[in-house]
């Protein structure tokens, strides 16, 4: 195998994926500048992922990789003037579309099927609650790792 093939794998694999029963397909960013772009005129519930990213250790005889990235749900409309319950309302929106993200991701993993994923494990995962990221948007962040 080549040394980067599993980082052009998960690459590929990100940039097919979609949520099931959803019409959400994530958007693809690089940095913070990146994502004020592609989230210019957007309305309603967003995600996006980081292209992934590679860490490597040891040398051409003998390394180990870690792969990651970073998914967002978000949705923006939480004003100076929400309410608990609005703020509420959100975060349960995007926990659930959250958790059906991080539940295909494991799905996939675990699918000898799956070639873009074949070779990786889902090795942790951190959920986290985002709020007036990104110029207003609010939701979640989810980091993965494969291994």
């Amino acid at each position: 195998m080549k040394r980067l093939e599993k980082l052009t794998n998960l690459t590929r694999y990100l940039s097919n994926f979609s949520v099931p029963g959803t019409d959400l397909t994530p958007i693809r960013v690089v940095n913070y500048d990146h994502v004020l772009n592609r989230l210019a005129n957007k309305k309603g519930m967003v995600i996006l992922v980081a292209r992934p990213e590679i860490s490597q250790f040891g040398n051409e005889d003998s390394y180990t990789a870690k792969y990651s990235t970073v998914f967002f749900v978000i949705e923006k409309g939480l004003a100076a003037a929400n309410t608990d319950e609005r703020e509420d309302e959100l975060y349960s929106r995007c926990v659930k579309v959250a958790s059906d993200l991080l539940t295909e991701i494991e799905r996939a993993c675990s699918d000898w099927e799956c070639e873009d994923l074949r070779g990786l494990s889902l090795q942790s995962a951190e959920i986290v609650p985002e709020m007036s990221v990104f110029g207003g948007w609010s939701g979640y962040s989810i980091e993965l790792a494969f291994v």
